[in-house]
């Protein structure tokens, strides 16, 4: 049989590349455990998208791929930021009334409206 992908990786490279994902695993826990506001979750995402790449790039032998196979890989990564992408707005509209309330909307409509302060304030009626 013709093997058309005949390349052979040493294990002191897989082993390296482990290294690596535990190194940025530790990274991202350390980075966790430190009050940086919104750069938290960004620098957190910026590390798995790294690791996740190691793991398509070495583990899954993308990197000896043909090109179809490289922009099959591309086109799924760019239809799950689309995805995530609509995902998010819909949920970050959800926390904005005034937006709901712009698209011509109740902000009822809305499945997450934050109480107003006068009735968040009240006082519960006795029993």
């Amino acid at each position: 049989m013709n093997d058309a992908h005949t390349h052979v990786v040493p294990p002191r490279v897989y082993v390296i590349i482990f290294l690596t994902l535990m190194a940025l695993t530790a990274l991202t826990t350390w980075v966790a455990f430190i009050d940086l506001g919104v750069l938290n979750v960004i620098i957190m995402l910026a590390i798995a998208g790294f690791k996740a790449s190691l793991v398509v790039l070495w583990f899954m032998h993308a990197r000896y791929e043909s090109q179809l196979t490289r922009v099959t890989i591309l086109g799924a990564v760019f239809w799950l930021l689309v995805l995530i992408a609509m995902s998010a707005s819909d949920v970050f509209i959800r926390f904005r009334p005034e937006a709901v309330a712009r698209l011509g909307l109740s902000p009822e409509t809305a499945s997450f409206v934050v109480p107003d302060d006068d009735r968040a304030a009240a006082p519960a009626a006795p029993h």
